[in-house]
């Protein structure tokens, strides 16, 4: 499976459906879309998703935290 050829939206239902029925995020990253561990999580916090309850959810919060601080920095 690739990541990057996926909607967004479908990856996270994906891996939503995968964690619900009990399966780590470290495996569903190697072994489902062939990445080393951490990277599709790293990539999806990026975007302002967090995992809560076993969960991928959107943190509008967080994702205007992280565009303020990309204007503090440039």
């Amino acid at each position: 499976m690739n990541y990057e050829s996926m909607l967004l939206t479908e990856v996270i239902e994906y891996i939503n459906i995968e964690l619900s029925k009990g399966r780590t995020m470290k495996d569903i990253e190697e072994i489902d879309f062939n990445v080393s561990k951490g990277v599709i999580t790293k990539r999806l916090n990026r975007k302002g998703y967090r995992k809560i309850n076993n969960n991928f959810v959107f943190d509008e919060k967080i994702k205007i935290l992280q565009e303020k601080l990309q204007l503090y920095y440039i």
